[in-house]
């Protein structure tokens, strides 16, 4: 098989009001709800998500043959969320239950449609290392970690990169921002041990210190052979051996953002993986996310390889 994913799996509760106002400070941006106000929504909606969810769903409508290794709660959330891997080709063999709840999270997506994000990770705290099986990993060829916070998911990390490292696999480090700033130091383990990194801006601010470009050389002096990093709607920058790579985003109607950094990461390895030079992979995972935020939810109507290919045609490049 092709990719592994390891990391969160959610529940997306997913509302959008033109009545959450942005709101300017000196050095940041708000939402802004009217203390002990009632807003109405223009929808209200669930949908499933999580990084390690979003990766391996769309690399398996790219058509890769994916994995997952997570852990959700033995609730109708879990259920759910299982089949619906399961009907979109996703091994589904190495998520384990917990009696703790399918972790959510509720999106809020206000008047310019950016979004902001409330989580609860439940069960995803609690993926077991006893449980994490070398014979699933040696399916794989590529691995791929999202965001990991609790400590017993942690340790269940670090044997599920050693196994792969021991296998030969190529693993690649996706991590969030809330990762870095809890887990920096074990991160920073991990990374050494990754021949890919990829992030957003923010991200790599985190993780370096340093702004762009100069954050892509500190996190490949870190380990990583190559490294992308993501600028929302600036594009993207990437770093092979000695030579950086810059890609314009493709612009788009947006509607939601949420997944979009999932879905590049997604298009970027499944790209990778069919051997194409780093210029056309980095354009057709900019096109993968620019056509994913066309929609509401991380994955729902996730773009398909032709439907990227088309685009990329019909902007000859």
């Amino acid at each position: 098989m092709d990719v592994l994913t390891f990391g969160s799996i959610i529940v997306d509760i997913i509302t959008k009001s033109s009545q959450i106002k942005k709101v300017k400070l000196k050095d940041k941006q708000l939402f802004a709800l009217e203390y002990g106000s009632k807003l109405e929504a223009e929808f209200i909606d669930t949908f499933f998500g999580g990084s390690a969810h979003n990766v391996a769903f769309g690399l398996a409508i790219l058509g890769r043959k994916t994995g997952i290794i997570g852990c959700i709660g033995e609730d109708e959330f879990g259920k759910t969320v299982l089949s619906e891997l399961q009907q979109a080709g996703v091994n589904t063999d190495g998520i384990q239950f917990s009696h703790k709840p399918t972790g959510k999270s509720i999106v809020l997506i206000g008047e310019d449609n950016e979004r902001s994000i409330i989580i609860y990770r439940g069960a995803n705290d609690f993926i077991d290392e006893k449980k994490i099986s070398q014979e699933y990993i040696n399916l794989f060829r590529c691995f791929v970690f999202t965001s990991v916070l609790g400590e017993k998911s942690l340790s269940a990390l670090d044997k599920a990169v050693k196994i792969a490292n021991r296998k030969g696999l190529l693993t690649i480090a996706n991590p969030s921002a809330s990762m870095i700033r809890k887990n920096k130091k074990h991160l920073l383990k991990l990374l050494a041990r990754c021949r890919m990194a990829i992030m957003n801006e923010e991200e790599a601010y985190l993780l370096t210190g340093k702004k762009m470009p100069k954050s892509l050389e500190a996190i490949k002096n870190l380990g990583p052979d190559t490294v992308v990093v993501t600028q929302g709607s600036k594009g993207c920058m990437a770093i092979h051996g000695n030579r950086v790579y810059q890609q314009k985003a493709f612009k788009t109607r947006v509607v939601d953002t949420t997944g979009a950094g999932d879905a590049f990461t997604a298009g970027f390895i499944h790209s990778m993986l069919r051997k194409d030079s780093m210029e056309y992979a980095l354009k057709f995972a900019s096109v993968c996310a620019s056509l994913n935020i066309k929609s509401v939810g991380a994955v729902k109507n996730f773009p398909t390889e032709n439907d990227i290919i088309k685009v990329l045609g019909e902007k000859n490049v």
